[in-house]
């Protein structure tokens, strides 16, 4: 009897845990229509040199099942567009989009996606459903133009017919790939032959430019919803040119709107720890950090890992300074109302983790010294 109670159970827990959607219905379309590679966007110091810009369309009418936030999936009458208020919702198992040495055969298992890939340093999840961009941002030796993990430039990678692919994977069995995928050839625009920094740029700003006027166009959205009649990126493009690099704000701010340009710097990107990873991933989910990305980035100028750190910081000076006054002891309000406050504050700016980190660890020195000179009293 208790077998068939556990049985039972995991039957439940499975379906509700797919949203009610059966392992068969991922045969959901998927179209990778270009991949256009950049090289040398971000100045020395930081760790990405290359970035492939990839316009796919996975479209909402029939991947919306799958998120998580399904908030405003509806038709749209008189048409039957679907518009979801949180596409960037998709479950992180659903597909993959990733680097692969060529394109993949008709019939495709692990065994051929695992051999054709580069490897996970070149696969990201993909959370994002409908008619967008994506970038994936990879390192290299700006000297040798050797891009990092492959040993090959950027021409190379080109020659050698390198594509870049969504592939979906069984709901049930997140390991086993689905036939159903897209891949596109890597492009590197034909116009411009010089390789320099300025010119790399001017191609980004006119590809971003393209690519977010024709997506208004294809999903018949209203004029200057992603970008304005001065062909300058407004607040619901940012969201879309993040995706594609995180830091395009700071190195072409000609791009982007009025207010749009940041007013405090954050340093280039560089690799983070495996937790702040996992933990900014799923922020990236929640409806609170896209109001910060409007917020923050309207209003104070900051991006939203920046804007969330110092209001954080700012509630745990506050709660620290409250508990003093209502405790009348030092250590409670710096221990339970401040540290405490930025603990629980990681999960919500992640980017505090690292300094959370050190701070704790001169706290303990400190302590440690504290203890040891009162040891012989």
């Amino acid at each position: 009897m208790k077998k068939i109670i556990i049985s039972l159970l995991t039957v439940a827990i499975l379906t509700i845990g797919v949203n009610e959607v059966s392992a068969d219905t991922l045969t959901e379309p998927i179209d990778v229509q270009s991949v256009t590679a950049f090289e040398n966007i971000y100045d020395q110091g930081s760790n990405v040199n290359f970035i492939f810009s990839v316009r796919y369309n996975m479209p909402q009418s029939s991947w919306y099942p799958f998120l998580k936030d399904q908030t405003g999936c509806e038709s749209q009458t008189p048409s039957t567009t679907i518009l979801c208020s949180f596409p960037e919702t998709l479950s992180s198992s659903i597909a993959t989009i990733g680097l692969y040495k060529h394109a993949l055969s008709s019939t495709i298992t692990d065994t051929i996606v695992s051999n054709a890939s580069y490897g996970s340093d070149f696969t990201e999840p993909v959370r994002v459903i409908g008619n967008t961009l994506f970038g994936l941002n990879i390192s290299g030796n700006a000297e040798t133009g050797l891009i990092t993990g492959i040993d090959k430039t950027l021409d190379q990678l080109i020659e050698d017919g390198s594509v870049v692919c969504i592939v979906s994977y069984n709901v049930f069995t997140p390991i086993i790939p689905q036939q159903n995928y897209s891949c596109a050839d890597i492009k590197d625009l034909p116009n411009i032959s010089t390789k320099n920094i300025g010119t790399q740029k001017e191609r980004l700003i006119k590809h971003i430019q393209d690519n977010l006027q024709d997506i208004t166009i294809d999903e018949s959205l209203p004029d200057n919803t992603l970008i304005n009649q001065n062909a300058k990126v407004t607040g619901n493009g940012v969201i879309i040119t993040r995706r594609v690099s995180p830091l395009l704000q700071q190195v072409l701010p000609e791009l982007f709107d009025v207010g749009l340009t940041d007013l405090v710097d954050v340093p280039p990107v560089f690799a983070t720890s495996t937790l702040e990873t996992t933990l900014q991933t799923e922020l990236e989910t929640q409806d609170i950090y896209s109001a910060a990305v409007m917020v923050g980035k309207q209003y104070f100028g900051m991006e939203a890992p920046v804007f969330l750190s110092f209001t954080l910081i700012l509630v745990a000076i506050i709660t620290g300074a409250g508990m003093y006054l209502l405790s009348g002891n030092s250590i409670f309000g710096i221990v339970f109302g401040f540290a405490g406050t930025l603990v629980t504050a990681v999960f919500i700016a992640p980017p505090l983790l690292q300094p959370l980190l050190v701070g704790m660890f001169v706290g303990l020195i400190g302590m440690v010294i504290y203890l040891v000179r009162k040891i012989p009293s």
